[in-house]
């Protein structure tokens, strides 16, 4: 049912596809991919990771201090600014900031660079899978949030009715998927017209190392399938209505 609804304009602000190796990769990869071009997009930037020292003092401040800090692999921004893909020593993660149309456009992206990746990484083995989607639903100020959300948030009667602020989170098994879902709803400042309301869906399935990687992406329909049913089972006819 959900795949006959096609949204002119949806409400996304991120989709992001990652994979996530079993074991991290040698040193050696942030060198291979330092200086590559990668066509359509910008000239890397590194990203880094470390380590940090906290000290507790109760008759001085508490002080953190950088111990470790090294390049743990490679942004790459593209020209129009819609894609980011970040590879590191410990996996991939593509991203798409505007300009979504459809899941198989969107996937064939991602396995195009995740082929490159590949090819960069030379042997490696796949541990987890993740696929999320980050939406932003502008609800009228002063509507009922149960007029947009089928699960929004509750407030007791006997208190007043005026809600600041929410955030709700669930994690729901999806078996037949071998999949867990993170569902997480975060109320934004109000804007002079509406209030935003982040509607973030992540969807993550453990991957077996001895499998074929090249099978992934059939899992990865699974999980966006799960994703999508969340999608729509979140929002009612009503919300929908706004970004037909």
């Amino acid at each position: 049912m959900t795949e006959d609804i096609q949204l002119s304009h949806p409400p996304l602000r991120e989709a992001v596809i990652l994979v996530q190796l079993s074991e991290e990769l040698p040193p050696s990869f942030v060198e291979t991919v330092r200086g590559q071009i990668l066509a359509g997009y910008q000239i890397a930037r590194p990203t880094k990771r470390g380590q940090f020292r906290f000290q507790i003092d109760v008759e001085n401040p508490s002080r953190a201090e950088v111990t470790k800090e090294e390049i743990d692999g490679w942004r790459f921004d593209s020209n129009d600014g819609a894609k980011v893909l970040q590879v590191r020593r410990s996996g991939m993660t593509f991203s798409l900031l505007k300009g979504y149309g459809k899941w198989p456009d969107f996937k064939t992206s991602a396995r195009e660079v995740w082929l490159q990746y590949c090819k960069w990484a030379g042997s490696l083995s796949v541990g987890r899978l993740v696929i999320r989607y980050i939406n932003v639903i502008e609800i009228p100020l002063g509507v009922d949030f149960d007029d947009y959300l089928a699960a929004g948030p509750r407030i007791p009667p006997q208190i007043p009715q005026l809600l600041s602020g929410f955030f709700h989170r669930v994690s729901v098994p999806f078996a037949g998927a071998d999949a867990v879902a993170f569902i997480t709803q975060v109320l934004e400042p109000a804007g002079p017209m509406s209030v935003p309301v982040v509607l973030d869906i992540e969807v993550q399935s453990p991957w077996n190392p001895e499998k074929d990687a090249s099978e992934i992406w059939s899992q990865f329909d699974k999980l966006r399938e799960a994703a999508n049913l969340i999608f729509f089972s979140s929002l009612t006819k009503k919300a929908l209505e706004m970004y037909l």
